[in-house]
């Protein structure tokens, strides 16, 4: 991998989304001039144009397996000409023109009201730690598992025998954190918690699409752990991943690319006739950038070579083992039309089918656990490490809404995360089994700077990407 130097919303990337749109403009406008050429008819041009951006946006065959693509494509060329032809008729020029300046002005209404009736930021990105000179400076190495689950977690919900994989890391010299919790249930809230080393947002906050500016920064490289780091002479590497709130920022040195399309140019093109052309190895872009990330973490060194000879700080997201479901326990493909999910549950999912998931996921957490061992035998041991989570699976319930009807099981699995680190050998990493992931790089700058930085109290919060976020009890209050 070549590395380059140098409400709702959480689902929908807006820079992306106007990246296709603009996109999907310039050909549409490319295509009308050519109409227009050939039939010398602005009304024409027009009316084809716009039936074949209606068809290029609504041509998702039912069962794209029974249907193979190049007829797919003959068939949307015979229904184009049809509906043109059609369209040529001066009713429906008029009936055109009326619905375009419909739905534009409705559209340009709807942002002009979201503009100006979005809610005053409650994200506070403030009360960092202030963190001495570092005498040691190790190369560190940020590795996240997004919803890697706890050992007891994987045993009671996923029947999974997760030790021999945690007796090989403390063989390794790693402190394997048996409690360990994410602070907040959601990504976009646990790693700007976890990188700015401080809470950063409260019980009954409802959070912003400027919050989420915030956020996306923080978690790309605006944060009080790479500024710290920075100025202790430290470069900084990134890793983009498939979502706009991850992505290479203004404070990185070294970016490890992403997709070429996220998951919001996926979600928008996927379903037209262009979709199969997107990914068409694995189908999707979360598995894309898995197997670009494993490709990356088994070269290593020579990327670290890349990098020079400053002292490095790296982090590495991995989408794993996060839905969806396509890579098997040694990390090959297997695209399982069943296993295209966000999310292990919802309403609509029943027991067969949930526990077809949960296999899945095992065989993902298999996965992330073999492309650690092999990313570690090629690590200077003298790098500090941390392998973390973000927050835990979702296989006991849906972690959309109704947050304060979250039951115990529910909060548990959230937050009850996979967390180890490893430590240069001049200090020792504490052996306080109840990490809170908040902590964690305090923890690390202690080590660094031989001098104690002090660790924050344990909160925790549900936390969707909308609603209010709720104060939750700890997670392992009410499990045996």
């Amino acid at each position: 991998m070549a590395v380059i130097s140098g409400s709702q919303r959480a689902l929908v990337g807006i820079g992306s989304a106007l990246e296709v749109g603009l996109l999907v403009f310039i050909s549409s406008l490319l295509v009308y001039f050519e109409l227009w050429r050939v039939s010398r008819s602005v009304w024409k041009a027009l009316a084809w144009t716009s039936v074949a951006i209606v068809f290029f946006w609504h041509w998702t065959p039912a069962d794209p397996g029974q249907l193979p693509w190049l007829l797919s494509m003959v068939a949307f060329a015979l229904a184009l000409v049809a509906a043109g032809r059609y369209a040529e008729t001066r009713y429906l020029k008029v009936g055109f023109f009326a619905v375009s300046v419909t739905i534009s002005s409705t559209f340009l209404l709807l942002f002009a009201i979201e503009e100006f009736n979005t809610p005053a930021p409650v994200v506070v990105l403030t009360g960092a730690p202030e963190v001495a000179s570092l005498v040691h400076k190790p190369d560190i190495v940020f590795l996240v598992l997004d919803a890697y689950a706890r050992e007891d977690v994987l045993s009671s919900a996923f029947g999974f025998d997760n030790s021999g994989f945690l007796d090989e890391l403390e063989s390794q010299g790693f402190e394997v954190y048996d409690s360990a919790n994410a602070n907040y249930g959601g990504t976009h809230l646990s790693l700007p918690s976890v990188l700015n080393m401080s809470y950063v947002a409260q019980g009954d906050d409802v959070i912003t699409n400027s919050d989420l500016d915030a956020l996306a920064e923080t978690i790309s490289g605006n944060n009080s752990v790479v500024r710290s780091l920075k100025a202790e002479g430290y470069s900084y590497t990134h890793s983009d991943t498939d979502h706009w709130l991850n992505s290479c920022g203004n404070e990185v040195d070294h970016c490890l690319p992403g997709p070429f399309l996220d998951v919001t140019a996926d979600a928008l093109l996927g379903g037209t006739p262009v979709g199969p052309l997107l990914y068409p190895t694995s189908g999707d872009p979360t598995t894309a950038l898995n197997i670009m990330r494993i490709d990356d973490l088994m070269s290593w060194p020579e990327i670290r070579a890349s990098f020079g000879p400053l002292p490095n700080f790296a982090f590495v997201h991995l989408i794993l083992p996060h839905p969806p479901l396509f890579l098997t326990s040694d990390c090959s493909l297997d695209v399982d039309p069943d296993m295209a999910v966000r999310t292990l549950t919802d309403d609509l999912v029943d027991e067969a089918q949930l526990t077809e998931r949960r296999s899945a996921f095992v065989e993902q957490t298999k996965c992330a656990n073999a492309t650690v061992l092999r990313f570690l035998e090629d690590l200077d041991r003298e790098t500090a490490i941390v392998i973390t989570a973000d927050h835990g699976p979702d296989s006991y319930g849906s972690m959309s809404g109704h947050l304060d009807q979250w039951s115990s099981e529910q909060i548990w699995e959230r937050m009850a995360t996979f967390s180890a680190i490893r430590l240069p050998s001049e200090c020792s990493t504490p052996v306080d089994e109840d990490l809170q992931l908040v902590n964690t790089f305090r923890i690390v700058l202690s080590c660094l700077s031989g001098e104690d930085v002090p660790l924050l109290d344990s909160q925790f919060f549900g936390a969707t990407y909308g609603g209010p976020i709720f104060q939750l009890k700890n997670p392992d209050s009410d499990v045996d």
